[in-house]
């Protein structure tokens, strides 16, 4: 992360390919994707983040971590969310939001 004011607070990371990506707090231009790919504003984000579909799942993942790594495609993303990870990685989505809240 290379925001000053969120540096010391740790977030949760994916293995994708290999290679560990942290997952950013989220701001602003995270909040844009996920508007923009899942049609979701801010007052149905909890709703979405609540969402059982593997669909919006990966695009969460993709859309808070594509900010911070601009290489990284969707499709990397899917192809790190198996079903034996699934549970995890909903979490660490969930943490997040929760850290990305209680920013202070």
């Amino acid at each position: 992360m290379s925001d000053e004011l969120t540096k010391n607070i740790k977030t949760p990371s994916i293995e994708i390919n290999g290679k560990s990506y942290v997952m950013p707090l989220l701001n602003g231009n995270i909040l844009t994707t996920i508007e923009n790919e899942l049609g979701c504003g801010l007052d149905g984000l909890r709703e979405l983040f609540q969402s059982k579909q593997i669909s919006t799942l990966r695009t969460l993942v993709w859309a808070i971590l594509v900010d911070e790594y601009p290489e990284l495609t969707i499709g990397e993303v899917g192809k790190a969310i198996k079903l034996k990870n699934l549970s995890e990685v909903s979490n660490k989505v969930f943490t997040v939001v929760e850290l990305s809240l209680s920013e202070k």
